[in-house]
């Protein structure tokens, strides 16, 4: 996935005749940020319990590290071919989002995961949720995560430092959760999420099916 970063920076100089970046490879850029959150899917049994909503969850999350890491949110061919495509304001948030981000990759990681299962999806589908049927469940998940977030923050920077780390950690939260309603209004991005579940249901599936297939051998 890095290179299609590396490109679509790249064009920020190599590109003096336009101001937005080339269709085809924006195009590369977002199916890699799609490709990273079904190869996560299918590496974490917990999230095929909300796939939808942690597909979704997963590729805010996602873009807001990437374009803060590569400072994306920098390149004016960049802001302006995402402005195009998904509205000015999803700019606006994902630079309220960068104030948040850590610089531990190690945090991010950890993070990415809770806010993977966050229950949070009744902001844009009111049904959402009365579709889980174990909820209790998906509630002693996320405490897991959470639990593994603040002992790695208490044992990597002391008491305090993990205070105030886990307080921007929240509010970087809190800025997905914008992204992931902003998205909603996009129906590229809508689709997208739909076929990343689609696909990971299918390799769940699958897996279910080969091991089933093991077991009888």
């Amino acid at each position: 996935m890095k290179l299609e970063y590396h490109l679509v920076f790249n064009t920020h100089y190599d590109s003096k005749s336009t101001n937005i970046v080339d269709e085809t490879l924006m195009n590369e850029f977002l199916v890699s940020v799609y490709e990273t959150v079904r190869t996560y899917l299918h590496l974490n049994d917990d999230h095929s319990i909300i796939l939808h909503s942690a597909a979704n969850n997963i590729t805010c999350l996602t873009d807001s590290f990437v374009l803060s890491y590569c400072h994306l949110l920098f390149v004016d061919v960049f802001k302006n071919t995402i402005n195009l495509r998904f509205g000015k304001n999803t700019i606006n948030i994902h630079h309220w989002a960068d104030k948040f981000i850590d610089s531990d990759v190690v945090l991010i990681k950890l993070s990415i995961s809770l806010f993977a299962v966050s229950q949070y999806t009744y902001l844009y589908s009111p049904n959402m949720l009365k579709d889980l049927t174990n909820s209790i469940n998906i509630l002693e998940i996320q405490n897991k995560y959470a639990e593994v977030v603040w002992i790695y923050l208490l044992y990597r920077y002391g008491y305090y430092e993990a205070i105030k780390r886990f307080l921007k950690l929240t509010l970087w939260f809190i800025a997905g959760w914008f992204l992931s309603y902003d998205g909603q209004k996009s129906m590229k991005h809508v689709n997208s999420v739909h076929t990343v579940v689609e696909q990971t249901e299918l390799k769940l599936i699958l897996d279910d099916v080969n091991q089933i297939v093991e077991e009888n051998k």
